[in-house]
């Protein structure tokens, strides 16, 4: 199901983009000539009338070398048109967005006893309680190089380099849920170790970040793009539900860089 809060983000925007158009229609027609626009068919032909208010109601023929007139005239009956339905439009997403003021259906817990929910079993989780059960998913980390954990985050995870240290401070900073080297399954002979799982909360679905960090080696760059490729035959792609960082010797790590394209992808202001 889609979450109430995408919906209501999606509402947002759209009266966000109404409200524009309706401000620079108003501004657009204090320009617009006096008048209004008639039109009649003579001869298979269409001819263009401006019509003055209190005058006649046939109008006075527009010439087509004044073709630009006919034209802001009909602009102008149009972008009446358009602010009045734009904002029609705003009052009807008002009402929308009321109507989820904590009556959506992720809420109806909030009106029960806790005992009693306790027993329940909901047509939908609210987003606090799936990522708490999302996150609390216990899974064995695979067992290579289990030495090489030498490094720990803020929340006690042990990892495997300073950089992947620092994308879990910014994945903790922008609100991501992500798990460490969740194992998953490609195909039935393939599993890999994301870097980090990602939740989605959006559409709920999880999407993974792998961190390169050693890409002036040749033997580490093939492992790797074997990697990508089996992530790939999965339909698991680059930009769509695969992310990707990067650093080599001579290219550190840049953190402000993989904090943009996480904002990006997520919809996160930075």
């Amino acid at each position: 199901m889609t979450s109430y809060k995408q919906i209501l983000k999606l509402l947002n925007a759209r009266k966000v983009e109404l409200e524009t158009i309706i401000e620079t229609k108003k501004i657009e027609l204090k320009n617009a000539p006096e008048g209004e626009l008639r039109t009649a068919k003579c001869r298979n032909k269409i001819q263009y009338f401006k019509r003055e208010k209190g005058g006649d109601s046939n109008g006075k023929y527009i010439k087509y070398s004044d073709i630009d007139l006919a034209s802001r005239l009909a602009q102008k009956e149009y972008d009446n048109y358009a602010i009045q339905a734009a904002e029609k439009e705003v009052k009807l997403l008002d009402s929308m967005k009321r109507l989820y003021d904590g009556r959506a259906i992720e809420h109806i817990g909030l009106k029960m006893v806790k005992a009693k929910m306790a027993l329940v079993t909901p047509v939908e989780k609210s987003d606090e309680d799936y990522v708490e059960e999302w996150l609390a998913q216990e899974y064995e980390l695979f067992d290579y190089y289990s030495e090489a954990l030498t490094y720990e985050n803020s929340k006690g995870i042990k990892m495997r380099s300073k950089s992947e240290v620092l994308i879990s401070n910014i994945l903790d900073e922008l609100g991501i849920p992500y798990l460490y080297e969740k194992p998953l399954k490609l195909s039935k002979y393939k599993t890999v170790s994301p870097d980090f799982t990602l939740l989605d909360m959006r559409t709920r679905q999880e999407v993974y970040l792998e961190h390169l960090g050693m890409l002036d080696n040749m033997d580490y760059v093939e492992k790797n793009m074997n990697k990508i490729r089996a992530y790939e035959e999965a339909g698991i792609y680059i930009g769509s539900r695969l992310l990707i960082s990067h650093e080599a010797r001579n290219a550190q790590f840049n953190a402000k860089s993989v904090k943009g394209m996480l904002s990006e992808y997520f919809n996160k202001s930075v």
